[in-house]
C-alpha cells in the first residue's frame, strides 16, 4: 500500500497542473461542452482517489471546487467574475493541498 500512496503522491503535480490547464482554457470555451466536462471528471476523480490513497485534504479541495462548477455546466452558463474568483480560490486551495502532500 506504501507503494500505491508514493505512486499517487508522485502523480498529483501532474494531475493538479492539468487541472489548471483545463480551468485556464475554459475562458476560451463553451461552457457545458466536453472541455467544461473533461474538466469536471478530472475533479471528480481526483476528489474520489485522493481520499482512498491517504489525502483526504485533496479530496475535500477537489470535490468543492467540482461542485462549485457543476451547476454552470447543468445551466450551460459562464460564470461571472466574482463566481469566477470564488472557483479561481478553490483551484488555489486545491493546489495548496497537493502542495502539502
Amino acid at each position: 500500500m506504501k507503494l500505491l500512496h508514493d505512486s499517487y503522491a508522485e502523480k498529483l503535480p501532474g494531475k493538479l497542473a492539468e487541472i489548471e490547464r483545463m480551468w485556464e482554457a475554459m475562458a476560451n470555451v463553451a461552457w457545458g461542452g466536453a472541455a467544461f466536462e473533461e474538466l469536471l471528471r478530472a475533479l471528480h476523480s481526483l476528489a474520489g482517489s485522493g481520499k482512498t490513497f491517504g489525502f483526504p485534504g485533496v479530496s475535500e479541495a477537489a470535490r468543492a471546487a467540482e461542485l462549485a462548477l457543476a451547476g454552470f455546466g447543468a445551466a450551460n452558463t459562464a460564470p461571472g467574475a466574482e463566481q469566477r474568483s470564488r472557483i479561481q480560490g478553490l483551484i488555489l486551495g486545491l493546489r495548496d493541498s497537493v502542495n502539502r502532500v
